[in-house]
């Protein structure tokens, strides 16, 4: 199938790439068809439109044909599983880490900072607010993929670098065109080049951005040079209605080719290749297949057919087709591979791949994320595909059920011919008048026939059978079944749906792990900008780091915590079991408030979290070089001795200067030697001496007072005159 295209000669064989291009959607016409109807028809199933059947006519879902008195109920089963499935995916973080490819400095510098250059990239691409998108396309359709790319910021955002002026010949060169001619005027040759002056010998300020060099309405001088956009990591989420590569390779990356096809309106080409690119395209409305569909859910209406139609006139838009393909190295012809634009027939870009790894290899930009690996096919299987056949056969199910409320459970009266009883209304209190003859007998009221009960079970049993499909049970809810009261019993509930889930759970973080890579070595190759993490000790405990640090290898791994309970209930019960063998002392505040947070409650313990900000604050004044306020008896030493130990455990630590160390660890001395003295005070019975404080003297302790109630009021009344430490 592969083997019918030819390949271009090169990135800039632009009409080798054009019929290149041409050529995808007529190999991959029918496969593409077929994905395009069961991801539509899982998108109408979720949107409660289920009585639809497929039209091979016109190509499309249509509504059923059935009677006006025909019910048609939706208990939409598929849409409640979905958005828990969903919400199992948002709330998995996978934990990826980094690690030196070897044991060379370079390698080993890179993986420290790896991890939080993966957390400044997930703000910068807002993966966060992406994950929700990302996972409602991958539990709909079965795939998604994501576009990772490097370039200016939404916000347009950058910097002006001023034009410089030779001394010798005047010209105005760009600090750019004097750094390509080898630090000369590219004009004369001169080496002298200072910035544009005004007329009164003065450096001009910067200009608003996106003004010309030269304001000739006003006759103010405006500076010359150039603007320069500050980058920006970026991540697109695109679906199987827009992916096009060769169906018969095992995945995307061995695809000789992946595309996108997409529709734009003539503003956004305009914005993207220039005006005068845009006048030359060719636009139209009439365009069919993935577009179509698109623009069908985009005009939709929940709860009427309107989105099984086209769109009318009023909603259509002249657009264009644009095709952004990556076509696979050639060790001839391209062996850096080729990125090409076609925008209608024209092609608007064109370049070699633009991103490598650290030895140098050009990689595809695209991660492809499936919910369940079939072999021998290049997509992955969604699990709605399962679940809507027993979605229809619960809709009829229903059906029947509500005829029979309407056509069997009333109940009737059976009355003679004759009698001069003509009509029954069924009023309330209403007294029926007869004719009351010999040898006839009374009407009589027939009772209306009850609902089978195998009906009800029968519900049932294909609630279960779609829980047990999807691999969700009643604790991936959040609910601890009926009858199971044991942790035990939660605990094996509860392995048994992460069994389920386990292959997409998988996919998810090794979709993720794919992710950080990509983007680890386009912040290796591209990143122009300082960026700052946040080390998490305080809101001022931040790193800076630049492109410099990341020039190391990295290996990234995952740890998938397929052992680890996901849901509240097992986690619940996971506490519940580590209560009772020991594990966890409730009587430790810290161990205490863990618990609070795996269970979700650490609202709790407010005090707790006062005290982790109050630590958190002692961090940011010893990070920025600037004295603690001093200590307090009444302090929560354990928190203090946890967030400083952490703090002294970090690489941040080990860069301060020796004397901010030696206060650090003098104020970690001091809580810690507060806290082994309560736990002392605690073990001891009454009338016993109290051990000495950290500022109490070895004369003052043997004269101390006799019980420990007087030795605590003269430590804490030591403490505050000398000022408590450091």
């Amino acid at each position: 199938m592969a083997s019918e295209l030819t390949y271009p000669n090169g990135p800039e064989d632009r009409e080798g790439i054009q019929k290149y291009i041409e050529a995808i959607p007529e190999i991959g016409r029918e496969h593409h068809r077929c994905v395009e109807r069961d991801a539509y028809r899982n998108i109408l199933y979720l949107l409660g439109q289920q009585w639809i059947t497929w039209d091979r006519g016109f190509n499309t879902w249509r509504p059923l044909m059935l009677k006006k008195t025909t019910p048609r109920p939706v208990t939409n089963r598929v849409a409640a599983l979905f958005n828990q499935g969903v919400s199992n995916l948002i709330s998995y973080k996978p934990p990826i880490t980094a690690n030196p490819s070897t044991d060379e400095p370079a390698d080993m510098a890179a993986a420290v900072v790896a991890d939080k250059v993966i957390q400044v990239i997930e703000k910068e691409c807002k993966i966060r607010e992406r994950k929700q998108l990302i996972a409602r396309w991958l539990r709909a359709t079965g795939n998604v993929f994501l576009i990772n790319e490097y370039g200016p910021t939404l916000d347009g955002d950058g910097s002006f670098i001023q034009s410089e002026q030779c001394a010798a010949c005047q010209a105005v060169s760009t600090p750019v065109d004097i750094e390509d001619a080898g630090g000369v005027c590219p004009q004369c040759g001169s080496p002298e080049s200072p910035p544009v002056l005004d007329d009164m010998g003065q450096s001009l300020p910067p200009p608003p951005r996106f003004r010309p060099a030269v304001d000739t309405s006003s006759g103010v001088a405006i500076p010359q040079g150039v603007f320069y956009p500050k980058g920006q990591h970026h991540t697109s989420v695109e679906t199987v209605f827009a992916a096009w590569y060769d169906p018969e390779a095992p995945t995307i990356y061995d695809s000789p080719y992946f595309a996108l096809r997409s529709t734009r309106d003539k503003e956004y080409i305009s914005r993207t290749y220039g005006a005068e690119f845009a006048d030359k395209v060719s636009y139209d409305t009439q365009y069919t297949g993935a577009m179509r569909y698109l623009e069908s859910l985009a005009y939709s209406v929940v709860g009427t057919d309107r989105m099984l139609a086209r769109s009318t006139g009023a909603h259509q838009v002249e657009r264009a087709e644009i095709w952004r393909a990556w076509i696979r190295p050639h060790p001839d012809l391209a062996p850096n591979g080729i990125y090409a634009e076609m925008v209608g027939k024209d092609i608007a870009l064109t370049r070699e791949w633009m991103y490598h790894t650290e030895r140098k290899r050009p990689f595809l930009n695209v991660v492809h994320i499936q919910e369940d690996q079939i072999p021998g096919k290049t997509l992955g299987k969604a699990r709605l595909d399962d679940l809507i056949p027993l979605q229809d056969l619960r809709n009829q199910i229903q059906a029947h059920m509500m005829k029979h409320l309407t056509r069997m459970s009333g109940a009737k009266w059976l009355t003679p011919r004759g009698i001069g009883l003509d009509k029954v209304v069924g009023t309330q209190g209403q007294i029926l008048e007869y004719n009351a003859l010999a040898g006839v007998p009374a009407p009589t009221l027939v009772s209306g026939d009850s609902l089978p009960p195998y009906m009800i079970m029968w519900l049932d049993i294909i609630d279960r059978d779609m829980d047990a499909v999807y691999g969700l049970q009643e604790v991936g809810r959040g609910e601890a079944p009926k009858g199971v009261p044991s942790y035990s019993a939660i605990q094996l509930l509860d392995e048994r749906q992460r069994q389920g889930q386990s292959s997409i759970m998988e996919n998810w973080a090794m979709g993720f792990m794919e992710w950080a890579r990509q983007h680890l070595n386009i912040w290796r190759e591209y990143a122009d900008e300082q960026r700052t993490a946040s080390l998490g000790f305080g809101r001022w405990s931040v790193q800076k780091f630049n492109r410099a640090a990341m020039q190391g290898g990295v290996d990234l791994d995952v740890d998938l915590g397929e052992s680890r309970p996901t849901t509240l209930t097992g986690k619940r019960s996971v506490v519940e079991q580590a209560i009772r063998l020991a594990l966890i002392s409730p009587m430790d505040p810290q161990e205490r408030y863990k618990a609070l947070e795996a269970i979700g409650a650490p609202d709790l313990m407010p005090d707790m979290k006062a005290d982790q900000d109050k630590a958190a604050r002692v961090v940011d004044n010893f990070a920025q070089g600037t004295p603690p306020p001093p200590p307090l008896p009444w302090d929560n030493h354990p928190v203090f001795v946890a967030v400083l130990k952490r703090f002294m455990d970090s690489e941040y630590f080990e860069q301060l200067p020796v004397p901010l160390k030696a206060a650090v660890f003098e104020r970690t001395m001091y809580h810690y030697q507060l806290m082994m003295q309560a736990a002392q005070m605690a073990q001891m019975g009454p009338g016993q001496i109290a051990p000495k404080g950290p500022n109490a003297g070895s004369k003052g302790n043997e004269k101390g007072p006799k019980s420990d109630e007087g030795a605590v009021r003269q430590n804490d009344a030591q403490m505050m005159s000398e000022g408590a430490g450091p």
